[in-house]
């Protein structure tokens, strides 16, 4: 259905139409928007960026159609309930100038919104193809794969087989590590002091420190920092540990 507004003033009558025949992944990419720029004002400012409330929403509304259009593509099933559910923990999460990434678990279900069809051991090109089972269904090494969720130490999480075997463990959700490299079974994450590389999750609140190659404590804000990683609130900007991850340049002005 289209509604019509008539505005009188200036002079000059203009006639606004808005439709209400959005699809369902069209109002989900509109209201994600909705819930993570309407609160993001001061987020920016603490960040030092100035806020425009209509590009956000713009890009972030094309970003999120952008893996709607992917989901699409591939298959996948939209879920209403899981849609639902993620725009009300990613607008509460905003209102904290936090994204889904500082809190898994209020946004896990951002990664139920799209479901794939393909059973485990299909082949397949990307995640959106694969069926969830008992955890996340993922493509890997063109096979579809469920990540098992309550992974324990020694559980497997990786294997050079080929095809892979139909589930593994899913370690990072268990807050612990894949050692894809070695044992091939979950571990603990990485402790403060202790040596890591490229591939090693440290635990929480410290980062892999390349230059001593230990995980170290993270960094206060106005801290000097390289990356993202190094620093407590996830977001360096302009070399400096930023004051939250949310406000950063492009959300804040929509590029």
């Amino acid at each position: 259905m289209t509604r019509c507004f008539v505005f009188l003033g200036l002079g000059f009558v203009a006639i606004a139409c808005s439709s209400s025949s959005k699809s369902a992944d069209q109002q989900y990419a509109s209201d994600f928007a909705d819930a993570v720029c309407a609160p993001m004002a001061p987020c920016c400012t603490a960040n030092g960026f100035t806020f425009d409330k209509g590009n956000c929403e713009l890009g972030s509304a094309g970003y999120v159609q952008s893996g709607n259009d992917a989901a699409k593509a591939a298959g996948a099933v939209f879920d209403q309930p899981s849609a639902d559910a993620c725009i009300a923990a990613i607008k509460q999460l905003a209102q904290s100038c936090k994204t889904g990434a500082d809190d898994p678990t209020s946004s896990a279900p951002c990664s139920h919104v799209w479901s794939g069809t393909k059973a485990a051991g299909t082949a397949c090109t990307s995640d959106f193809e694969c069926a969830p089972g008992a955890g996340r269904g993922v493509c890997m090494t063109n096979v579809c794969v469920v990540l098992t969720s309550g992974a324990k130490i020694g559980d497997a999480c990786a294997s050079s087989a080929q095809p892979p075997p139909a589930s593994l463990a899913d370690c990072k959700a268990a807050g612990l590590q894949c050692d894809a490299l070695n044992s091939k079974t979950c571990i603990a994450q990485t402790a403060i002091g202790a040596s890591c590389g490229p591939l090693t999750t440290c635990v929480a609140g410290a980062y892999c420190d390349t230059t001593s190659n230990q995980c170290a404590a993270t960094l206060a804000k106005d801290a000097a920092c390289s990356s993202d990683g190094q620093c407590t609130s996830k977001a360096c900007i302009a070399s400096k540990c930023a004051d939250n991850d949310l406000g950063t340049s492009k959300p804040c002005t929509g590029t």
